[in-house]
């Protein structure tokens, strides 16, 4: 009788145990699935902040770009007015002078057509007498 009851006891530990042993199992399937699920939206929502720091670096590269762009354009700008108002009393003075230069270019070719007719002339008179 003593050895039934105990054997009793026994199996009925046993039982307790493998329940208790199924319910710590089950608790930890439960918590690694839970553990695992953060995991993942830990690393999505890294993924979404590296995208949108990703974008933010774009933009902000694109407005830098945009503004050294315009500052080139400005200097460029700048630039070109200052170096023409520096240069424009050269300027005039070398159109003046290429002006004059055209003017007596003209005047020698009038002279030396001139010239060519009167020895053509010149020549047929002195074949004529």
């Amino acid at each position: 009788l003593y050895a039934q009851i105990l054997d009793k006891a026994k199996q009925e530990m046993l039982k307790q145990k493998k329940e208790f042993d199924d319910e710590v199992n089950a608790k930890r399937a439960e918590y690694t699935k839970a553990l695992n699920d953060l995991k993942t939206q830990k690393i999505e929502q890294e993924k979404l902040i590296n995208e949108q720091v990703s974008q933010k670096l774009l933009l902000e590269k694109q407005k830098f770009e945009q503004e050294l762009l315009a500052q080139k354009q400005n200097f460029q700008k700048e630039f070109s007015e200052k170096f023409n108002k520096e240069h424009e009393n050269e300027m005039k003075i070398m159109q003046e002078e290429l002006e004059k230069k055209s003017k007596e270019l003209s005047e020698f070719l009038s002279i030396k057509a001139e010239n060519e007719r009167l020895k053509r002339e010149q020549k047929e008179n002195e074949e004529r007498l």
